[in-house]
C-alpha cells in the first residue's frame, strides 16, 4: 500500500490501534513530544511499516526553531549517504491482550498541514483507528522540584470524562498553535476521539527531562489501559534532581529562584506569573549541557597547563 506521500512497507493486522504522534520542532520543549513516542515504541518493541514522504511538507533550508535540512554522510571525500528529515510510521500488535498500537514519530510540517492531516486520516481509516494522542510540551515557570505539571486539550468535552482521576489540567490559550491542535480539530471529521497532553518544563531545562517524560507516559498508558514497566525513567529522574540539587547548593542566586518558582507554584496551577528568568538561567544551561565528566576533563587540562 503506496501513495505519493503516504509510503507504506508493510500492513500488519491490527485491532482499532490507538494512534500516538510526537513531533520535533516548537512544541516539543526538552524533548518531550519525540522521546515519549520513542520510548513507548522501544519498550513494546513497535516496528516500522512506513513514512509520509517529507518532500511535501518542509522546508528543506530551514534552521529554526530545529532544521530540517537533508543530513549527508561523507566518507573519505566521498559522498555515501543522504537523509531527508523522516515521519516514520511504527505498529504493535498487542495479540488480543491489550491495546494495539500506531505511533508516528518525526518533526512537525513546516508545510501543507491540510494535506498533511489528510494523510494521517487516511491512515486512520484505512486501520481503524478510533483513538488519537497527540504529545507534546512547552516551557513554564515551573520548578523542577514539583510534580511535572500535564495539561490536556481534548476535541470533545466529553472526553473529559476519560481523564477524570487523571492528574491533567485544562488551560485557556489563544496564540500560536502547533500540529497538534490542528490535528485534533481535523479528527472531528473523522469521529476520531483526540486528546493531547502537554508536558510543561522549567525554563532552564533544555535537556532530556525524564521526570516530565515519566510523568506523561504514565498517564497516556493509564489512558491506554497499558501496564508497562517504566521505572527506569524515574530513576533516571531521581538522578537528574540530585545534580541539580548539588549545583543550587552551590549558587545562592540560583536557589532563591527555584524558591520563587515554588512559591508561584504552589500560589496558582492555573495562571503562574511571570517571573524575569534570564539573569540565572544561564548557570544551570550551562551545567546541564555538560556533564561532569567533561567538567573534570577541562579542570585536569588546566592543571596541566
Amino acid at each position: 500500500m503506496s501513495g505519493e506521500n503516504l509510503i507504506m512497507e508493510k500492513r500488519p493486522e491490527l485491532q482499532e490501534p490507538a494512534l500516538i504522534a510526537g513531533f520535533g520542532g516548537w512544541p516539543n520543549a526538552a524533548g518531550i513530544s519525540t522521546e515519549v513516542v520513542n520510548n513507548l515504541r522501544e519498550i513494546v518493541g513497535a516496528q516500522k511499516i512506513g513514512e509520509i514522504n517529507p518532500e511535501e511538507f518542509y522546508v528543506f533550508t530551514s534552521v529554526a526553531p530545529i532544521t530540517t535540512r537533508p543530513v549527508a554522510e561523507v566518507r573519505g571525500g566521498v559522498v555515501d549517504e543522504l537523509h531527508f528529515p523522516s515521519q516514520e510510521i511504527f505498529a504493535w500488535s498487542a495479540k488480543g491482550e491489550g491495546k494495539d498500537l500506531l505511533l508516528i514519530s518525526g518533526v512537525e510540517p513546516d508545510l501543507k498541514w491540510q494535506t498533511y492531516a489528510d494523510i494521517i486520516f487516511q491512515l486512520t481509516s484505512e486501520f481503524g483507528v478510533k483513538q488519537l494522542y497527540t504529545l507534546g510540551g512547552y516551557y513554564d515557570n515551573v520548578p523542577h522540584t514539583k510534580d511535572p505539571r500535564i495539561s490536556a486539550v481534548v476535541n470533545d468535552s466529553v472526553l473529559k470524562k476519560k481523564l477524570q482521576g487523571q492528574d491533567v489540567i485544562y488551560t485557556d490559550y489563544q496564540g500560536p498553535t502547533s500540529i497538534q491542535t490542528f490535528l485534533l480539530m481535523e479528527s472531528r471529521k473523522y469521529n476520531v476521539e483526540s486528546i493531547s497532553l502537554w508536558g510543561a518544563i522549567p525554563y532552564y531545562i533544555k535537556v532530556n527531562y525524564p521526570k516530565a517524560y515519566h510523568k506523561l507516559l504514565g498517564i497516556l498508558l493509564q489512558l491506554l489501559e497499558m501496564d508497562l514497566d517504566i521505572s527506569y525513567l524515574e530513576e533516571a529522574a531521581r538522578k537528574m534532581d540530585v545534580e541539580l540539587a548539588l549545583k543550587i547548593q552551590g549558587d545562592p542566586k540560583l536557589a532563591d529562584y527555584v524558591k520563587e518558582l515554588e512559591r508561584v507554584y504552589e500560589m496558582s496551577m492555573e495562571q503562574p506569573e511571570h517571573i524575569d528568568t534570564e539573569d540565572i538561567v544561564d548557570d544551570i544551561q550551562e551545567f546541564l549541557k555538560h556533564e561532569r565528566g567533561e567538567e573534570e576533563e577541562e579542570e585536569e587540562e588546566e592543571e596541566e597547563e
